[in-house]
């Protein structure tokens, strides 16, 4: 009995090492599962504030952006009326010095500076002997009354947009469309009178080709016209809704 007894004292206990050790490893691991939990959602959150930066800053930007080119247009329109200042106020003196036959009187002061030009033209080719000169000479006294007769359109053109300025736009662009056909004409007119004494191919074929497509170029320039009244118009009653 005592044998027994003593040999039951003396058995040894299992020490729990490797219990503990797992234990230990969890408790580590649920950690750093915790840790990088934490951090997820710290970078999470960082992002999506720096997305909300980003958005604010590019929204802020935008706005800058439009709000400089509101500035640069008002300043534009600025400078135009500026320089406009002049030529309006000598429009408004001469149509209402001579009234309705102001056109007129001005075209006749076109004639007379016209014929001046060509006695110039006239005389200053006396030493040089040139053809080309003697070319212009003779087509501006050929079409003396065509250039008369679209000063006084053109003049009233101006009287009437002066005049009727809150309806006249509309038939702007039509004016601004012959003014472009008669230049190109008288251009071409003088192109050919010049090249009567160099005998240029190339500069003969060009001169034809915008004489026999002067209609379309009208239609076009008209086309044009009206779409850039209609977009200025547009533009600007959406900047002064915006006002």
């Amino acid at each position: 009995m005592k044998g027994k007894s003593a040999a039951k004292a003396v058995k040894p206990v299992p020490k729990p090492v490797r219990q503990r050790a797992g234990g230990e490893c969890g408790r580590w691991r649920d950690i750093g599962d915790e840790i990088s939990k934490h951090m997820e959602e710290g970078g999470r959150e960082f992002g999506q504030e720096m997305e909300s930066l980003g958005t604010g800053l590019r929204r802020r930007f935008e706005e800058k952006k439009r709000m400089r080119r509101e500035r640069e247009m008002r300043e534009k329109w600025g400078r135009e009326l500026r320089e406009e200042r002049w030529e309006r106020a000598w429009d408004s003196w001469w149509f209402n010095t001579f009234g309705f036959v102001s056109p007129i009187i001005g075209s006749v002061f076109g004639l007379l500076w016209l014929l001046l030009a060509i006695w110039i033209i006239n005389l200053v080719n006396v030493p040089l002997g040139t053809k080309f000169l003697p070319a212009i000479t003779a087509f501006l006294w050929a079409n003396m009354g065509l250039f008369f007769a679209a000063s006084v359109f053109f003049g009233y053109a101006r009287y009437f947009s002066r005049r009727f300025t809150g309806v006249f736009w509309f038939v702007s662009p039509l004016v601004n469309a012959a003014a472009v056909v008669f230049a190109l004409w008288v251009c071409t007119a003088i192109l050919d009178a010049v090249n009567a004494g160099l005998s240029y191919a190339g500069l003969a074929a060009a001169s034809l080709a915008v004489q026999n497509n002067l209609y379309a170029i009208f239609i076009v320039m008209a086309v044009l016209g009206y779409a850039f009244a209609f977009t200025k118009r547009l533009a600007y009653g959406l900047f002064r809704y915006r006002e």
